[in-house]
């Protein structure tokens, strides 16, 4: 389940890097960002956290703000 939410995390972050609204580039300099990521990254192996970016990069907004809100409200 863990695992899981890690995946997600990575997933959304990687949506949010790549989405056009957001400033090209500003992702490599924002050390909040680097260092989420860097967490995540270091509880995944390599393999399953690219694949959760190339998952999030696909990721339409609209859909995943529906999504994370019907996760929240399950979690309570």
């Amino acid at each position: 389940m863990v695992a899981k939410r890690v995946e997600r995390a990575v997933e959304i972050l990687a949506m949010a890097e790549v989405h056009p609204a957001c400033p090209h580039g500003w992702w490599s300099h924002w050390s909040l960002t680097q260092r989420l990521s860097a967490k995540l990254r270091a509880l995944l192996l390599p393999a399953v956290y690219a694949a959760a970016q190339a998952r999030g990069r696909g990721l339409d907004l609209a859909e995943t703000a529906v999504s994370l809100l019907t996760e929240l409200k399950q979690i309570g």
